[in-house]
């Protein structure tokens, strides 16, 4: 082979190369939950053993610590009780924020920045894979999430998707979900974030063409949240990532039956 045919070989071999790694690198930025499992579970704060967990199925979704807000001030509660999981386990820590009904949340430049180092000591953990911020912002209080949800973002590795909950009547026709920057909001379907109306008007709609693309521009038609103790047909939602709160212990058996895939498809 002529040294001018075996320069050209190799330029195209680095070129395919090159093209590969950026395709790979590109899916992965498109994709940062790729390699979260579609069946997480929540566990809140009590003692668990989940060491029976199938870690090739299964991811959980912990509360590392809840953060309360009353004005200026911040109060950090961080978990205190056990938690036993499987060597390999997908794990999402997940921070709960409480603002003060009488006295909300400022979400001034000082506070947020103050909030984000909380955050932050999260993901300094190894084992936790993403973070997810679970926070029922009310009206006057959206604004102020929006900006902290961006300011953790940016101070998050790019390694670490950032997941957030979302109450279900801000994925029907609230759009101040649009443009957020997180990977994924998971609709709470179940009592701790939505009222039985707003439940009947999300499935009245769910058929409905403007729904989806409002939901895909919120970024909160691939998940779900679900309770155990409030069984329902989830058949008609698209849904591939679904999360399952139980308000007691976990136990294999019900983690088993409750998350079966084939009710989700």
């Amino acid at each position: 082979m002529s040294i001018a045919k075996l320069l050209i070989t190799c330029s195209v071999i680095f070129v395919v190369c090159f093209v590969c790694c950026l395709c790979i690198l590109v899916a992965n930025r498109q994709l940062p939950l790729a390699a979260c499992p579609q069946r997480m579970l929540w566990v809140w704060e009590r003692p668990e053993d989940l060491t029976w967990l199938d870690s090739s199925k299964f991811g959980v979704a912990y509360l590392d610590r809840t953060i309360f807000l009353s004005g200026e001030s911040i109060r950090v509660d961080c978990r205190r009780q056990p938690m036993k999981i499987p060597a390999g386990t997908y794990v999402m820590a997940v921070v709960r924020l409480e603002s003060d009904e009488h006295n909300p949340a400022a979400f001034s430049k000082q506070q947020i920045d103050k909030l984000c180092e909380r955050i932050m000591d999260v993901g300094k953990n190894q084992s936790v894979r993403a973070v997810q911020i679970d926070f029922d912002a009310r009206q006057n209080e959206q604004l102020g999430y929006k900006r902290l949800l961006a300011a953790v973002r940016a101070r998050l590795p790019n390694k670490i998707p950032l997941s957030m909950t979302a109450l279900l009547s801000w994925c029907v026709d609230d759009t101040w979900l649009e443009g957020l920057p997180v990977d994924e909001a998971v609709p709470m379907f179940f009592r701790m974030g939505v009222h039985e109306s707003e439940r009947q008007r999300y499935l009245q709609k769910l058929t409905s063409g403007d729904l989806l693309a409002h939901q895909i521009r919120c970024k909160c038609q691939d998940s779900i949240g679900v309770c155990t103790d409030e069984l329902f047909d989830l058949k008609p939602f698209t849904a591939r990532r679904i999360y399952v709160f139980s308000p007691i212990k976990w136990q294999k058996s019900s983690a088993i039956s409750l998350t079966n895939q084939s009710r989700f498809e």
